[in-house]
């Protein structure tokens, strides 16, 4: 009953909206609100919130240090844990260090290309899902990665964030092997 809205027209000050709000606001976020007797003292309210991304490693393969580091920061910013790499060699390290939910590559990295990358991965019998990003152009590229080599999505540069993001809590959300 704390939670449902109330007016009062006895002087006294507020509008008895405040924990209502509350309520609706963590609820539309998927979590949820409560209050306990905390006797002497009085109420102890407690919420909480799902982590949005679970936490999630994302291993970022991209030579550029400035493409890098907006792939990281979207990521973050989408509740996810991305995990950089400069290069397809720094990448198979940090798979073999690290277990992630989502791998996403450059396909021109020197040393280890990501089609070299992604080749090795797969050997690896490796099932976690890639995301190629690349400033290469033509159909002939999308097609291979995506046909020849599993990849689940496949990005030119430059490409929309917001399309890219979202592509990303697609793959995210469907059931892990």
């Amino acid at each position: 009953k704390v939670f449902e809205p109330y007016i009062t027209d006895s002087g006294k000050e507020g509008l008895g909206l405040g924990l209502h709000i509350a309520k609706t606001i963590v609820e539309a976020h998927g979590g949820a609100i409560g209050v306990e007797d905390a006797k002497p003292r009085g109420s102890r309210f407690f919420f909480s919130l799902p982590l949005v991304g679970g936490g999630r490693r994302v291993l970022v393969a991209e030579d550029d240090a400035d493409m890098s580091q907006v792939l990281c920061d979207l990521l973050r910013e989408d509740g996810l844990d991305p995990i950089p790499a400069g290069n397809g060699k720094e990448a198979l390290n940090v798979l073999k260090e690290h277990p992630v939910s989502l791998i996403l590559t450059d396909l021109m990295m020197p040393d280890v290309t990501g089609w070299d990358l992604i080749t090795e991965i797969r050997s690896m019998e490796c099932k976690v899902p890639i995301i190629v990003l690349t400033g290469q152009r033509g159909i002939g590229q999308r097609l291979l990665a995506e046909e020849v080599f599993g990849v689940r999505a496949f990005f030119t540069k430059p490409f929309d964030p917001g399309a890219f993001l979202a592509k990303v809590r697609a793959i995210l959300s469907e059931k892990e092997p």
